[in-house]
């Protein structure tokens, strides 16, 4: 009797889980979902943590700024990096709409390196609107009124984000693959 039991809970936590899986796909198919994005009139103010409402699917924002200035404190990957503003409050940045490679992956060191020497120490306007449910914020890194999200898209170091719509994104894209930069130049 036990192991019937035990089945069919088994049977039942699996059907959730699928249907779990399937509602989160569905959510991505066209890019970030809506809830991600945060306007003004439903930000908060700061709260203590203890306070701060939790929305299941998006993002954990107490305070939206939309802005943020500072320096680029570390690059961790060829599409993140860490900014400590005024306060030298560090936040994690991922680079939005763009994709770059792991760092053990073809063209993952170079990407990183790249980053790194583009932003790497310089003082960087970030713009963003939402975070990923895992509380990185998804923005536009701006240096010197430069676009460093498209630059990287540009140099085949990243490639277009499949949730952006970003047409500036696509056609850095497909220059960057008819010229075989990066990692395109392993394409035929």
């Amino acid at each position: 009797m036990k192991r019937v039991a035990h089945v069919v809970f088994l049977v039942a936590m699996a059907v959730c889980a699928v249907a779990l899986g399937r509602t989160f796909h569905r959510s991505f198919r066209n890019g970030y979902p809506a809830e991600w994005n945060v306007s003004k009139d439903e930000a908060e103010p700061a709260l203590p943590l203890s306070q701060r409402s939790v929305r299941l699917g998006g993002p954990i924002e107490p305070e939206v700024r939309r802005e943020i200035v500072g320096v680029v404190s570390r690059v961790t990957a060829g599409d993140t990096i860490w900014v400590a503003d005024v306060q030298k409050v560090r936040r994690k940045i991922r680079l939005y709409g763009i994709e770059a490679p792991k760092a053990n992956a073809a063209f993952g060191g170079e990407s990183v390196a790249r980053l790194q020497t583009l932003v790497g120490g310089k003082p960087v306007r970030v713009t963003y609107v939402a975070r990923d449910p895992y509380g990185c914020i998804l923005g536009t890194v701006w240096l010197d009124g430069a676009d460093i999200n498209l630059q990287m898209v540009r140099e085949g170091l990243a490639r277009q984000s499949r949730y952006s719509k970003d047409k500036r994104y696509a056609a850095a894209q497909a220059a960057a693959r008819t010229r075989r930069v990066g990692v395109w130049s392993d394409i035929p």
